[in-house]
This record gives C-alpha cells, structure tokens and sequence, in this order.
C-alpha cells in the first residue's frame, strides 16, 4: 500500500477506536464493573503491517471480524451501542477496500475479493471527511444533507489540480467510479460526520439544513483555486491526495439569536441564547455592561458575568479558533449576597457568531431564595466536585445508588447535592442517572432533565 493508503488506514482506525474507548467507558461505569466488552474483530488481520509495518505486497489478507461484547446490565443505551456498531461496519468495510485495491495492484488474486474485478474497480483513495456545525465544531448539526462534487473533464473524469483545459466542470460525484459509499449524498447523525473515499481528484463539499448552506471552499488548510471555464468562477476544492480529514463544513444562521431560557438559581442567574454569542467586545454576553439587574433597592452592580456552556471555532475555518457562548452565569462577586426578587435586562445589542443582534432587549422576572456568599458554582452532574464532567462523576453517583450510605464528594459541598446529582430529575439518585452522565461525557451538548 502507499504511504497515504496507510495513514488513511490508520486514521480509520483510530476514529473506530474512539468510538470504541467512548463506549466501553459506558459498559464499564454503568455496569459497575460487571459488564465487560469483548474483543474487538475488527476484520484488520493485516492491520500491523498497514499502519507501519514493512511494505504489504502479496502477504496481504484480511480476515472478517466480529464485534463481540459481554454486556450484562441493562442500562447501556440503545443507541450508544448502535452507533458502534455502524463505526465498526463503515470502518471494516473501508479499510478492506483499501485492502482489496492493494492486493489487485500487487496481483494477489487471494485478496482482490469474491467477485470479479472487485480489486480493480476499488480505486480507493482518501476521506474527504468532517463535521458539518453551526457557529461551534460542539455544535454538530443533525440531519444535514451533504452532498459532493468534482472537477471533471468534458466526458465527466475526474481531473486533478495540474489539469488544465476549456471544457472543465463542476459535477455531482454520483457514479464516480471508486466512490465509497457510491451515493453523493449523505444526512449527518447526531455527530454531524460526514466522510467519503473517493479517488484522486478535486472535490467539493456542499452542506444544507432548513434552508442554510454551507461549503468546504472556505476550509484554510486543504483547498486549492481552480478556474472552471463552464462556470466561469474560481472554486475552492479540495485535492485528493493528501489526505482530507477534519473538513469541518460551518452553516451560518443569520437570523436574530434570542434568549431561550432564564434560571434563577442558589449561584445566580442562569441565561441561556438560542445560538452560541461572541464573546469578546463591547457586544460580548460576558460583558457585564450589556445587562442590567435590579432589585427592590435599585440597580445592581457588583455582579461578573461567566460563560459557562462555550464551544469554539474549528481551526480548519479560524485560525485563533474563536470562542462563543451559549450560557452564561451572572453571579454576585465575591463580597455580595444575593437574594430576593430581581428584575434582569439582557440588551439587543448582544451579537450571535453570524454578528446578528437580538431583535430587542429581552427582560425577565425572578427570584432568588437562598442567600450567603456565594462560591463557585456547582456543574450539573459534577458528582466528585472535581469541576468537570467524567466517567469517574456517574461512577460516584452508581456507588451511591447502590449504597445509600457512600458519601459523595458534592455532599460534603452543599446540602443541595441531590439537585446536582439527580440529573433525570425524578427525585432520587438511580443507575438512570449514572447512565445519563456518560451520556453527557459522549455527547457534550447533551442538557440534562434537572438543567431545563
């Protein structure tokens, strides 16, 4: 195999074992230690010489592989393991087609497949891969329609970047041959993941979700200027070879951001905006000057405002991999109570990532019962009050719901810690809620019930 079929392999791989690490995690914490996964077939008997091994030329075989796990409990969601499974699956089938390819060029007809040609038409080359997102790569977008696109000649082959003629245009990649898999089109799942192998060209990505559009020409790294003479534009494609991971496609809503929700709370006040904001500036929502709070003695002021759910830019797009926030806690400082009722005014003038302002001021009424110095706040799940969400946070909670005496570490925190720790809401602490904070660890911008 060449040295890019190689690193394409091993980049199958280590995404499949992502996936895999994130659901034994899952298995392991929500079984509390009962439940085990079994081996991992991945059909990549020849893995050890593709990854880096010497040059795989007739040896060459793969063997199939099953996915075998041990799993005793009953509280691994349905759709955690099913997501492995088509990892598995997309990832085996892959990466024997790269086998195949190798094995038709290196004439071992012990590998090219079962049926005729199967090698030879196998002209896999390289993931045109990545995340379709709006405004942050954590806000993965699901059930977007992406479809690609190639530089073809006149008689619709695909030309590369050192190709030059009058007749070249832009075509859907439907039939190309070599496509894996051979739709052009593909819907984004819950993780927004797009990814094709295709053969040697230039191709293009085009996403779409309720109306908005987004493409791949304005990726940084990977994309090369190309004049097509039927279209007579310039379009940014991306070339195969090298490889094309992390293609990450943004869907920019310019539509006015609005605030979806407003929590009054023991830390302070919870405001949360229907996009993620800019977070730095005078039109920043961490900019204490852009709200306004009152109480029955008159305005507020010694409050500092936190981000609290933030996600960032992909590098592929910017560069300094910007900031934005979607929550944001305002919190007295350090030397002030709060309590009572409070009238808060977040201002118009606050900008979405797209830089669109919020129609209006919005204001909100509430009330804060508890008072007392306040500290830093208490994160939603946070069992061993370590600041972060972890594997080892729905372990703590499994102990307690197994043992009613184990002390947790939030319980020596506050005596609120059941809010925190009750996450599906229902009042006690159950596996159920073990179960959810893995779901959380998996998915960041998963809300839990007790949030809402």
């Amino acid at each position: 195999m060449s040295d890019a079929q190689k690193r394409a392999a091993q980049n199958i791989y280590d995404n499949f074992n992502k996936q895999y690490e994130k659901y034994r995690s899952l298995n392991s914490v929500v079984t509390y230690g009962n439940a085990f996964l079994g081996g991992i077939g991945v059909g990549m008997t020849a893995y050890g010489n593709i990854a880096g091994g010497p040059s795989t030329e007739a040896g060459m075989f793969y063997a199939g592989g099953t996915l075998n796990g041990g799993i005793i409990a009953g509280h691994i969601e349905e759709e955690a393991r099913q997501s492995l499974i088509k990892s598995y699956t997309e990832s085996y089938e892959k990466i024997a087609k790269l086998l195949r390819y190798a094995a038709y060029k290196n004439n071992n007809p012990n590998c090219m497949g079962e049926e005729e040609n199967d090698g030879k038409n196998n002209k896999a080359g390289i993931d045109p891969s990545g995340i379709v997102y709006e405004g942050v790569i954590e806000n993965p977008i699901e059930g977007a329609k992406v479809t690609l696109y190639y530089a073809a000649d006149e008689y619709g082959q695909p030309v590369l970047e050192r190709n030059s003629g009058n007749k070249e245009q832009v075509l859907e990649a439907d039939g190309v041959d070599g496509l894996m898999p051979e739709s052009s089109v593909q819907t984004t799942g819950k993780d927004g993941r797009f990814s094709w192998a295709t053969p040697q060209g230039l191709w293009l990505v085009k996403a779409e979700y309720a109306s908005v559009k987004g493409d791949s020409m304005r990726d940084r790294a990977n994309t090369v200027s190309k004049y097509m003479y039927t279209d007579g534009e310039n379009y940014n494609f991306l070339p195969v070879l090298p490889i094309q991971l992390d293609v990450n496609i943004p869907v920019i809503d310019r539509s006015a951001p609005k605030v979806t929700n407003v929590k009054y709370g023991k830390d302070g006040i919870y405001v949360t905006f229907s996009k993620y904001m800019v977070s730095e500036g005078s039109s920043s929502v961490l900019e204490d000057i852009n709200y306004v709070l009152k109480n029955e003695k008159g305005r507020v002021t010694n409050f500092v405002v936190k981000g609290i759910e933030q996600g960032h830019a992909p590098s592929n797009i910017d560069s300094e991999e910007t900031v934005y926030t979607r929550t944001v806690l305002i919190k007295p400082d350090e030397n002030t109570v709060f309590g009572g009722d409070y009238t808060l005014t977040v201002k118009g003038n606050v900008e979405s990532y797209a830089y669109s302002q919020m129609e209006a001021d919005y204001i909100s009424n509430g009330t804060i019962k508890t008072g007392g110095r306040q500290t830093d706040e208490i994160i939603y799940g946070d069992a061993d009050n370590d600041g972060e969400i972890t594997e080892l946070d729905a372990a703590t909670v499994l102990s307690k719901a197994l043992d009613s005496t184990f002390v947790m570490p939030i319980e020596n925190k506050t005596d609120r810690w059941l809010i925190y720790t009750d996450v599906d809401d229902d009042g006690k602490i159950t596996a159920d809620d073990a179960a959810m904070i893995m779901r959380k660890v998996s998915y960041d911008i998963f809300e839990f019930p007790a949030q809402r």
